[in-house]
């Protein structure tokens, strides 16, 4: 029987909420891997201040203010003894998915690294029911929902 992938795009910053992650995953017997993008402070600002709702990789994103980013800075815990992988949020898209997809790789989880994956962005989930009856353009979907 093959397994079941299931990732996480949330911001988990709290030791204590990776940690149940973690177990989540081991009480089902799933590998896991933290993805920590690291970015400096001033970037960090200067990209909440230019979000753009019109903007699809924005239309969900929160304003937040000065107090409640430095709050969030604050409580933020960098990983510590976890399987984790961390990268440059400076970084192109193409060299993340390099590294992650050799780590992945290196973990036994992908057979191959020449893997084909859209880059990340708003999507849209297609069910099964909706591809059998036709009703879904799977040229303009990344995520398929089995």
């Amino acid at each position: 029987m093959q397994g079941w992938g299931v990732i996480y795009d949330i911001s988990a910053n709290r030791i204590a909420e990776r940690r149940l992650l973690k177990k989540i995953a081991q009480d089902h017997n799933a590998k896991e891997l933290l993805i920590w993008l690291q970015v400096d402070t001033e970037t960090a600002k200067k990209r909440i201040a230019s979000r753009d709702k019109r903007k699809s990789e924005d239309k969900y994103s929160n304003t937040i203010s000065k107090e409640q980013f430095n709050n969030y800075m604050q409580l933020m815990q960098s990983p510590a003894d976890e399987n984790c992988l961390v990268l440059s949020g400076k970084h192109v898209y193409g060299s993340q998915k390099t590294l992650i997809i050799r780590r992945l790789n290196d973990m036994g989880l992908v057979e191959n690294t020449d893997i084909k994956i859209a880059k990340p962005e708003l999507i849209n989930l297609v069910s099964r029911a909706q591809v059998q009856a036709g009703r879904a353009d799977l040229s303009r979907r990344n995520v398929i929902i089995r």
